[in-house]
């Protein structure tokens, strides 16, 4: 099964939002089979960039995003062929400040261990695993969301059963001190 089928069967049997991929990268061949890859008929959202300022007037002007699950993929040899662009952290912080909620995903082209920088920040090795660990990384993204969500629905749940028991309790009370 591909990275696409595995996603899309995910999402049929998952209450998730649609989940927008942004790609910025300087390496159309990797652009363009990732973005084979993913897309499909599903609720998707894809878009590449070559330029940074490109990909944050995207981030700025895009209001769906709130709606949806946004990840971001980032080559970071972007930053080294950039010249005016020297502070990566600085447009990765940039980046997090506009979409609160976006997940990052660094690729670097050093052999590595992937380092998880924060809980919305993972760095790997690009090279030929590379589209099997970032579909790790969405589905463990998409868990976590509908943990939390489960989570959200269990309170609510909690609360509306609490005030029924407490209303039968009332009432119950009520009618035994009429009977008494």
């Amino acid at each position: 099964m591909t990275i696409v089928e595995n996603i899309y069967n995910y999402f049929q049997t998952k209450k998730i939002p649609p989940i927008a991929f942004y790609m910025l990268s300087l390496d159309i061949y990797f652009t363009t089979i990732f973005l084979k890859k993913i897309t499909i008929e599903t609720q998707h959202f894809t878009k590449s960039f070559k330029h940074i300022d490109e990909c944050l007037l995207e981030l700025k002007t895009n209001n769906s995003l709130t709606e949806s699950l946004p990840f971001i993929i980032i080559d970071n040899a972007i930053f080294d062929e950039i010249s005016c662009t020297s502070d990566k952290n600085k447009i990765i912080e940039h980046i997090s400040n506009i979409v609160p909620h976006i997940h990052i995903i660094q690729l670097e082209n050093s052999d590595m261990y992937n380092i998880e920088k924060n809980e919305r920040t993972i760095i790997i090795s690009k090279n030929d695993n590379t589209y099997k660990r970032i579909e790790q990384i969405i589905f463990t993204v998409c868990n976590d969301f509908i943990i939390a969500k489960q989570k959200k629905y269990n309170k609510i749940l909690f609360v509306i059963l609490s005030i029924v028991i407490l209303s039968i309790i009332s009432f119950l009370t009520i009618y035994a001190t009429k009977q008494l």
